[in-house]
């Protein structure tokens, strides 16, 4: 599956129940990691997290996850199931 925009993708990962959003403004130095990591450590790899609010200058909304462990990753990189 292909997706034309990050919107689009950030779409189809709510649509699947994948995407957790953070919509407290929440710092880049520290914060986000802090709650990547425990989202991560959670039973199934946790979902993907939407920051909309860095707080750093000139930040963006960003997605983290790890595709490692992220159960909907397959779809998002266009591989199915064997």
């Amino acid at each position: 599956m292909a997706f034309d925009s990050f919107r689009d993708f950030v779409n189809a990962l709510d649509r699947a129940d994948e995407l957790k959003r953070i919509f407290q403004p929440v710092a880049t130095e520290l914060e986000i990691t802090e709650i990547a990591d425990r989202e991560m450590k959670s039973p199934g790899g946790g979902k993907a997290l939407l920051f909309e609010q860095p707080t750093a200058q000139r930040s963006i909304c960003f997605i983290a996850t790890d595709a490692t462990t992220f159960a909907g990753f397959p779809w998002t990189a266009n591989v199915q199931n064997a």
